[in-house]
């Protein structure tokens, strides 16, 4: 068995897929991609042009936190949720199960659960820059279950049944 090259990894990270990135799946990807980067394109030379013409009204600093504000809004809510949608309307992301092995599939959906849980409460205490009050530990802690339950509610609707011959 041939190992996976670290790009075919990274876009099957990327875009949820399980299994062989065959290639109806790779031209879809690529096509969601292709599709997501010309919108950016656009949005970003737009973005750009009317943020110089703005520098002539708004105090710099604001223009830049709105600039990296309405940005992040762009690509994680706009992008992503572009993706999320046609990743979801193609099934690209679903993984085939047998029924006997639905449990044992169910199972590592809680251990990837778990880890997005503590990987992501790691990150937030580095990006908080370790301020150990009670209360952000406590907000970092209630968001990094939140976030991990999300993404093992995520993982176990991707889990198809199928039946066994």
């Amino acid at each position: 068995m041939e190992k996976e090259k670290l790009g075919t990894r990274f876009i099957k990270r990327i875009y949820g897929i399980t299994g062989v990135l065959d290639e109806y799946k790779k031209n879809e990807v690529n096509r969601i991609g292709n599709n997501a980067f010309m919108f950016l394109w656009v949005y970003s030379i737009v973005a750009n042009v009317v943020t110089l013409f703005l520098t002539q009204y708004v105090e710099f600093e604001i223009l830049l936190w709105g600039y990296l504000l309405v940005n992040c809004f762009v690509l994680f809510f706009g992008v992503g949720l572009y993706l999320m949608y046609e990743i979801e309307c193609l099934g690209l992301a679903d993984q085939e199960v047998e029924e006997s092995n639905y449990l044992q599939a169910k199972k590592k959906m809680k251990k990837n659960g778990i880890t997005a849980t503590i990987i992501f409460f790691i990150i937030q205490l580095i990006l908080q820059g370790f301020d150990y009050s009670v209360k952000n530990i406590f907000l970092i802690l209630v968001g990094s279950i939140f976030f991990g339950g999300m993404m093992y509610a995520i993982g176990v609707a991707n889990i198809k049944k199928i039946k066994e011959d």
